[in-house]
């Protein structure tokens, strides 16, 4: 089963790079190297200059890739299809067992109900306040209709891309959606994302 873990880490701007990779060392990284299946390929978009210092903290027996953009990305699977594309940012946090509840929850749904192609998979998060080093409750409640970022597309042909539309509005490629436990993943709130935050 291909499964791409397509990963934002694109900065033009060195101090905002470096905060950022200060945050993902003890947050990415580290949810990376524990996942109990490395079934996956992480797809980064990067500036080429922070390709090596990012592939130096992934560990080797992960597969990663490196673009200049999510076009070049959307490009690449349709090319070598993917069967489970998941977003995740660069500073976000995921349980160890993140990527094998995706991969196990889209196999269930194959078996069980053949005639569905096409699949959103998607994780309720918590917030992480990382100054704080405090976890909370998030009060949005992602649904049917409201799509978390956190999120999984799972699909029998290779028709979309888990970027075509802004992932609170990913409901409109299907109808299919499945909700994994609460904490899988964690929003991470930090000095440079400020506006990662609970809104209306």
């Amino acid at each position: 089963m291909f499964h791409a873990l397509i990963v934002r880490a694109n900065f033009n701007r060195e101090d905002l790079f470096q905060e950022y990779l200060k945050v993902a060392k003890k947050t990415f990284f580290p949810s990376i190297h524990v996942q109990t299946n490395k079934n996956f390929t992480i797809c980064f978009t990067v500036n080429p200059k922070h390709k090596e210092i990012i592939r130096s903290f992934v560990d080797n027996k992960v597969n990663c890739y490196f673009f200049n953009s999510l076009d070049e990305i959307k490009e690449y699977l349709k090319n070598k299809f993917y069967e489970i594309q998941t977003r995740h940012d660069f500073d976000d946090l995921m349980r160890s067992d993140y990527i094998r509840k995706i991969q196990l929850q889209w196999f269930k749904t194959k078996n069980l109900q053949p005639s569905i192609d096409t699949m959103l998979i998607q994780s309720q998060p918590n917030l992480y306040i990382f100054n704080k080093n405090k976890v909370k409750n998030m009060n949005t409640r992602y649904s049917k209709n409201f799509t978390s970022m956190h999120l999984s597309l799972c699909q029998k042909t290779n028709k979309h891309f888990i970027f075509d539309e802004v992932h609170h509005k990913m409901h409109l490629i299907t109808k299919n959606i499945k909700l994994l436990p609460n904490d899988l993943t964690r929003l991470v709130i930090h000095n440079n994302n400020r506006l990662s935050k609970e809104n209306s």
